[in-house]
Parts: structure tokens; sequence; C-alpha cells
């Protein structure tokens, strides 16, 4: 195979509203030659000096208070194949929030709580047994996790996928359901 090239143009602004709050915002536009396929069951590139076209605008909100930190985060993508359909596993639309928080408890001390969401966008897959173009349904995820710094270890509990969504990734791979996690970091 060879490599595959792109000229990518960007535009990018970060506005820093106070020391609090701040704007971040992306715009992208690439364009990709002698891109890689999978056709006839191998990899091979494409030549037909058509070019890919992708473009697409990321955004990011944040909040930095004494003891929270709100991150708001959104990705908007156009990726197209040559014939003008959505390429594969690129959902138009994906979006989420992580939030921290620092709580002060008098029984166990200063913890640190996570909550991490993720929308994950309807997109197009290749059906995994007979190769067909299939439409995934879009995916929420949550993830909390609870830790504690004593000295120089961490200790952890972390619940993965908290709503045990059922979903799969590439198409025909299932994801893991619900996981809690207890651990030490040193």
């Amino acid at each position: 195979l060879k490599p595959e090239k792109s000229n990518t143009y960007e535009i990018y602004s970060n506005i820093i509203i106070n020391e609090y709050i701040s704007l971040s915002s992306r715009a992208f536009r690439a364009n990709i030659k002698n891109n890689i396929e999978y056709l006839s069951n191998k990899y091979q590139n494409d030549t037909d000096n058509i070019d890919l076209n992708q473009s697409g605008i990321n955004n990011q909100f944040k909040i930095k208070l004494k003891s929270t930190d709100i991150n708001l985060f959104s990705s908007f993508l156009s990726s197209k194949k040559e014939s003008g359909t959505d390429q594969l596993r690129r959902p138009e639309k994906n979006y989420g929030l992580n939030f921290t928080k620092k709580i002060s408890n008098s029984t166990f001390g200063d913890l640190n709580f996570n909550l991490l969401y993720n929308h994950y966008g309807k997109h197009f897959d290749t059906h995994s047994s007979n190769f067909n173009t299939v439409e995934l349904d879009s995916t929420d995820l949550v993830d909390l996790k609870i830790s504690k710094k004593l000295k120089k270890s961490n200790f952890f509990v972390k619940i993965s996928n908290a709503l045990n969504e059922t979903y799969q990734r590439p198409h025909g791979y299932n994801q893991e359901n619900r996981i809690i996690k207890f651990g030490i970091k040193y």
C-alpha cells in the first residue's frame, strides 16, 4: 500500500472570558488523496483520483471554579466517500460533559468525584458477517469515578458504562456492560 496524503486547513479560536470561563472552537476541512479502501476482502489504494472530503467543527466550553471543573464538548463532522455517502464509523454528532468536583467529607477526608458523559451519534458501519453497510444507533455512555489520594497512593472506585448500554463498536464487536472496579494506584 502507498501512504494516504492529505491537506488540512484549520482555523482555531480560544476565547478566555475570565479566569473561570473559556471557549475554544476549531473548524477544519481536509482533502485525502490516495485513500486506502477495503474492497474485495483486501485493503488497496483508490486509483480514481477523486479526493475524500472531511470537514467539521469542534467546540469546548470550560468552567473552572474553586473545587469544580465543567467541560462541555461537541464535535460535528461531515465525512463523505467519493460517491457522496457517509464514510463508515464516523458519526456526524459527538458531544458530552466532563464534570470533576473535589468533595470534603468528615469521615473520608478529601475525595475527587468525576462524571464523564459521552454521546456517540448514529453512524454507518460494515456488517460483520454479510459485509453490507448498516446504520448503528447512537450510544450514550456514562462513567463515574471517586478517588482518594493518600500519601503516594490513589484509591478509587470506578463504574464504566454506568447505564449498562449495550452497543457494538465496530459492528459485531460487543463492548463491555457495566463494570465496577476498585483499585489502588501507587
